[in-house]
């Protein structure tokens, strides 16, 4: 299944660009929505770079890639999204891309994840089809918009702005 979410960011794409860049190469750990309550206490919930550290579980192991050839226009970060704890019933796997790139608006940007889901049987058993894309398509906003807000305090829009604008996923 293909999947994907987008927000717009309230600064260039100049200003953030070394941000992005720096990912590559770098892991992190992250729970996917559904999870959170469940797995409070599992040891993988505890620093999780640019996430929420609200009791979530490191229930998906977050690998971005290396950084393709950056153009003028854009700049792209492969990711990979990989279960960490076999059996679990939301079991999916993403191959995919950050993209940055100008926004159609003057002075912004847009930070895009695109890829595609693995869904494995596992996760269809207990929940219908339905069910596991609404839940991955929060999960994609989720990690789109933490990526985004790690881009933008690294930029210093300050306290009372957070420098994200609208953001959806699909």
């Amino acid at each position: 299944m293909m999947t994907g979410a987008k927000i717009t960011l309230d600064t260039g794409m100049d200003t953030v660009r070394d941000k992005l860049a720096d990912l590559a190469g770098v892991d992190w750990m992250m729970s996917l929505p559904q999870r959170r309550a469940a797995y409070a206490a599992h040891p993988a919930g505890h620093g999780r770079p640019g996430l929420y550290a609200d009791g979530g579980a490191g229930l998906v192991a977050v690998a971005f890639g290396d950084l393709e050839v950056p153009a003028a226009d854009h700049v792209v970060v492969p990711v990979r999204w990989e279960p960490v704890e076999p059996g679990d019933e939301f079991t999916v796997r993403l191959d995919g891309s950050l993209t940055l790139a100008p926004a159609a608006e003057p002075g912004r940007s847009a930070l895009t994840l695109a890829g595609i889901c693995q869904v494995f049987p596992s996760a269809l058993t207990a929940r219908g089809h339905e069910q596991v894309r609404l839940e991955f398509m929060e999960a994609s906003l989720e990690f789109v918009t933490s990526v985004a807000r790690d881009l933008v305090g690294a930029a210093g829009p300050g306290p009372e702005h957070d420098g994200l604008g609208p953001s959806w996923a699909w």
